[in-house]
């Protein structure tokens, strides 16, 4: 396996410097009393928030008008797929806040892109799941063949190469390894033979087994249980100039997805009625399988951001460690959803 450079973080990020004059699009806070009303008068920011059935809590927030209980209009913007594109976003103030790849995001704020990781995501730990065809019983049973990635130098990446490693197959020798995209893209790979297995996502791993088109090998965060995967980031500009409205935003962040995992008796059915091409079972049983890493703690581990970029490095998707203040701000997360760090993985 050779590591590519898939998202030209330098070439992407190389004009971002120049952003902090830029206007910050739909970001501006603006809290005034409407004169007229008396009511209090919502702030628009954009978020990036993509139609994955895993972001769609914050969609349901704003249903249950808990946005608008921060004072906040939130319009839902689908991200690039390619992170370096969605950090330039962010960057510009396009996007007042998104989610994401906390190795790739290290990566370019150190290569100078003005925006900071802010607070973790509502799940840290990486919900990756390694999914076979019928006719790989085990993962000796993949030597010689193909194996999907969806991007490379990505985080799912990562996760591949070590399940691999770990379970005595060699990436670099054993296997070939293949870029398939995510999402239906990449499970589509699987079905159609082109990928004889392959990293993926809920609600695939619960879906291959359901239909009776495979099985799941591995899940990834019990072999990465301190691997940093997914972070919040914000412009250096908004951080700056308005961190009121920053701390409002991640106070209904992780309100909102604390409430959706607390009511699943609630969220579950809304979230069937939101993909209505899924059986609700399946719906049910993939939210439930990740119920361990779906915490909504904002604090951010120094020590696993160490580790994962130790492996990083080692994945030689990165030449050295970081320190830890140049790249996390975290001034600005709700103290009252921080939790203490857990890394009890149980058995694989």
């Amino acid at each position: 396996m050779t590591p590519h450079r898939h998202h030209r973080l330098g070439y992407v990020l190389a004009g971002l410097l120049a952003v902090g004059a830029m206007a910050l699009t739909a970001c501006g806070s603006d809290d005034t009393e409407a004169a007229a009303s008396g009511e209090r008068k919502l702030t628009k920011i954009t978020i990036g928030a993509s139609s994955d059935w895993p972001q769609q809590p914050m969609r349901w927030g704003e249903e249950k008008g808990f946005w608008a209980e921060e004072g906040l209009d939130p319009e839902f913007v689908e991200p690039p797929d390619d992170p370096s594109a969605q950090i330039a976003a962010v960057a510009k103030g396009d996007l007042t806040f998104s989610f994401g790849p906390t190795s790739i995001f290290i990566r370019a704020i150190e290569e100078g892109a003005p925006v900071k990781i802010v607070g973790s995501g509502f799940r840290s730990k990486g919900p990756f799941w390694f999914i076979a065809g019928n006719h790989i019983e085990t993962f000796a049973d993949l030597k010689g063949k193909t194996v999907g990635t969806v991007i490379p130098a990505g985080s799912l990446h990562t996760y591949a190469s070590v399940i691999l490693q770990e379970n005595g197959i060699d990436p670099k020798r054993d296997v070939k390894l293949v870029a398939n995209g995510g999402g239906p893209e990449g499970y589509g790979t699987l079905l159609t033979g082109q990928v004889d297995a392959t990293i993926s996502e809920q609600p695939f791993a619960t879906q291959v087994e359901a239909d009776g088109k495979g099985k799941v090998l591995a899940r990834g965060w019990k072999y990465l249980p301190r691997y940093h995967t997914g972070s919040v980031i914000a412009g250096q500009r908004l951080i700056d100039e308005d961190p009121e409205l920053l701390r409002r935003i991640l106070r209904a962040y992780y309100r909102i997805y604390t409430e959706a995992k607390a009511n699943y008796d609630e969220y579950i059915p809304w979230l069937q009625e939101q993909n209505p091409d899924l059986d609700p079972k399946i719906v049910e049983q993939a939210i439930r399988a990740e119920d361990d890493i779906w915490d909504a703690n904002p604090d951010v581990d120094p020590e696993a951001i160490r580790e994962t970029q130790e492996i990083e490095v080692r994945e030689g998707n990165q030449k050295e460690v970081f320190p830890f203040e140049d790249v996390i701000d975290l001034r600005f997360i709700p103290k009252e959803y921080v939790k203490p760090f857990s890394y009890e993985v149980g058995e694989r």
